[in-house]
């Protein structure tokens, strides 16, 4: 598929890059990365000070060894093209959060939603009000220990408020990776099922 051949591409550039930055060893030098620390250390700070704006940890994310409290890693943002401060969330392990004033607050979607693990959101570039939600990460240390614990893709047409799961059957212990646009509406997944 074209998505494959584009990820194909970009990790051919990474490495090629990456090559640059080690020696013929393959490792890079202690004394360059001391160096590096160094020299950044020496850099003013610009941009000012971060403050967290959450999400925050939320009780009863439900995992294979029970209930836990969790907010996970960001797996992925989207943005309302109509909107620019209305910013969703992907989050591992703590779900699906929208913010309506650019991430000063930000309020979880699917709470009521098991499992909570999602690998991206996107907003349908033709109906902003359609939200896509991909279940399942590429993480190999969960889906090892776990498998993909994905099932499909949650749809919303209605910003998020109430979700359907779509694509049960052809999703099926597999994670779905990304998602495109087609001009003419379809929507095309990449899935990874991982090493069977």
């Amino acid at each position: 598929t074209a998505f494959r051949r584009f990820a194909a591409a970009f990790e051919k550039r990474a490495d090629e890059i990456y090559q640059h930055m080690i020696n013929t060893g393959g490792e890079v030098s202690r004394t360059v990365r001391l160096d590096a620390y160094a020299q950044l250390a020496t850099y003013q700070h610009v941009g000012g000070q971060w403050n967290s704006v959450g999400p925050a940890p939320i009780d009863g994310v439900f995992l294979p060894q029970g209930q836990v409290p969790g907010s996970g890693r960001a797996n992925g943002f989207a943005v309302d093209p109509r909107d620019s401060t209305v910013v969703y969330a992907a989050i591992s392990i703590g779900g699906i959060w929208k913010s309506t004033d650019g991430g000063q607050t930000w309020a979880s979607l699917t709470d009521q939603q098991v499992p909570l693990i999602y690998g991206g959101i996107y907003v349908d570039p033709k109906d902003p009000d359609t939200l896509y939600a991909t279940l399942g990460e590429m993480d190999g240390q969960l889906s090892a220990q776990y498998g993909f614990l994905a099932n499909g893709i949650m749809r919303s047409h209605d910003d998020g408020k109430t979700w359907q799961l779509t694509g049960q059957d052809t999703f099926l212990g597999s994670a779905v990776t990304a998602l495109v646009f087609a001009d003419d509406g379809t929507v095309l997944a990449d899935q990874d099922r991982g090493v069977e």
